[in-house]
């Protein structure tokens, strides 16, 4: 497949679950927080895999933070521009990383993040590796 055309998929897939989000909150449903990860392909957000190995599949930026995030946008504007910004910073925040068991351990139980993100962080401004970089955990990009 030519860049272009996987590209164009890819701002296709993270449209549509703007979209979905925009339409449910519209109906007054809350979405199911996995929602993105059915609608958006893994091969279009992997990263990379932590340096202590790889036993889970994490994102960097939880599920229910962007989920949640997405849906009070649409509370009072739900125009095309609307699910075309949106879409766009889904895109920036939805990463998927490998990380060890004893990482994800870290994250969700001792530091208590598995829904959540640090104190001050924001979809608007953060970056999507904050949780990970705060808990020292260090990701190797892969390679292509």
């Amino acid at each position: 497949m030519k860049h272009k055309e996987r590209e164009e998929l890819i701002e296709r897939a993270f449209y549509r679950w703007a979209w979905v989000l925009c339409h449910l909150r519209e109906e007054g449903d809350e979405a199911h927080t996995r929602l993105g990860e059915w609608l958006i392909p893994d091969d279009y957000v992997e990263y990379g895999t932590s340096l202590r190995g790889g036993g889970k599949r994490e994102h960097a930026v939880p599920l229910a933070v962007l989920r949640d995030w997405a849906l009070k946008q649409f509370s009072e504007d739900r125009s095309e521009e609307k699910i075309m910004a949106v879409a766009e910073t889904l895109r920036k925040h939805l990463v998927i990383v490998r990380i060890s068991p004893e990482e994800a351990a870290l994250l969700d139980g001792d530091l208590g993040w598995k829904a959540k993100m640090p104190d001050g962080w924001s979809v608007e401004d953060g970056h999507p590796f904050a949780r990970l970089e705060k808990a020292g955990i260090k990701v190797q990009p892969r390679t292509v």
